[in-house]
């Protein structure tokens, strides 16, 4: 699923940014969470790409010339904050923290981008904001 993106250095960014508009659609229709039924049209995605898409989305956050790009790529990592986070992926905070105390300031903006979209997340669900860092508030967390 995220390999389209990795590979589209030396193409325009018109053509990056319509891989990038495919994997948010393929990720918002097909990342079902274990709670939810797929539909039979709409398998989800195998575990491998799960992981894929985890390990790839933060750098390709970081390093996208364009905020069309990113616009998207954020919207990728909306679905599956809600999806994965926190239980299967606790190791975010860790990158998001990484990201923030960066001197680079793309790599701040793409911590930015992410605390952004775990807020959005947990918004309305107020819960859930406890497993984020149950003894701290969320705000010491990051």
């Amino acid at each position: 699923v995220i390999s389209p993106l990795t590979h589209l250095l030396p193409y325009s960014s018109a053509v990056r940014q319509a891989c990038a508009i495919y994997v948010k659609n393929r990720v918002q229709t097909h990342y079902a969470s274990s709670t939810i039924l797929p539909r039979a049209d709409h398998p989800p995605l195998k575990a491998t790409d799960r992981t894929a898409l985890k390990t790839l989305i933060l750098p390709l956050l970081s390093t996208s010339p364009s905020s069309r790009i990113i616009s998207q790529l954020q919207s990728t990592l909306k679905t599956i904050i809600a999806n994965e986070f926190p239980k299967e992926w606790p190791e975010l905070m860790d990158a998001v923290r990484q990201m923030l105390n960066s001197n680079d300031v793309r790599e701040v903006r793409a911590g930015c981008v992410v605390v952004l979209e775990i807020v959005r997340a947990f918004r309305y669900v107020a819960h859930r904001i406890q497993s984020l860092c149950p003894t701290e508030p969320v705000m010491y967390c990051t």
